[in-house]
């Protein structure tokens, strides 16, 4: 694995823990729950997805950069029907499985 691969992952990782960890903090000093205040409200809800979405970025990225035009059109296609999924069923356990499976029958039938 390239060391740039790797160190970002690793700051990928870091960066979700600390932002998981700022509500707790917040709660643990104030006595409150982050959740509370309505400016948290929407960054509480936008952590999952976010993790989500950089780590599928970075976990692309050398396929695009193999397979060039056709990589990266897969994953156009793949995160749209991210989003479509997403719309269409909630939460981000299916969003995520089909983009992983239209990424790859992308890649597996025209890459």
């Amino acid at each position: 694995m390239d060391t740039s691969v790797a160190l970002t992952i690793i700051l990928c990782g870091i960066g979700t823990f600390l932002m998981r960890l700022g509500p707790m903090w917040l709660r643990s000093t104030r006595g409150q729950l982050a959740g509370d205040h309505p400016r948290f409200e929407g960054f509480l809800r936008a952590i999952g997805p976010a993790a989500i979405m950089g780590l599928l970025v970075v976990s692309v990225w050398g396929a695009v950069q193999q397979t060039g035009t056709t990589g990266a059109a897969g994953a156009a296609v793949a995160f749209a029907g991210v989003i479509a999924v997403k719309r269409v069923a909630g939460g981000f356990v299916l969003p995520t499985l089909a983009g992983a499976a239209i990424y790859g029958a992308w890649i597996a039938f025209l890459g």
